[in-house]
C-alpha cells in the first residue's frame, strides 16, 4: 500500500468513526467533496495544510511516521 493510500484509509476511517459524510466534511473544511473522495481513494496527494484542515474538523491530528527505507 502506497503513503497516499494509507492517508486516504485512515482519513476514511477517521471520518466514519466520527459518523461524517464526506459532503459533512467537505462543509466542514471548505475543500470540495471531490478532492475528499479522491483523497481516500489514494488519487490525490492532499498537502500538509488540507491534512490539517481535515484533521482538525475531525478532531484529530496529523502524525507524520518517517521509515528508512532501502
Amino acid at each position: 500500500m502506497t503513503l497516499q493510500q494509507e492517508v486516504g484509509s485512515a482519513l476514511r476511517a477517521v471520518r466514519q468513526a466520527r459518523g461524517m459524510s464526506q459532503a459533512d466534511l467537505s462543509k466542514a473544511t471548505g475543500i470540495p467533496q471531490s478532492h475528499v473522495c479522491n483523497i481516500e481513494n489514494g488519487t490525490e496527494n492532499p498537502t500538509i495544510k488540507t491534512l490539517n484542515r481535515l484533521a482538525e474538523a475531525l478532531k484529530t491530528s496529523v502524525k507524520i511516521r518517517m521509515e528508512d527505507k532501502p
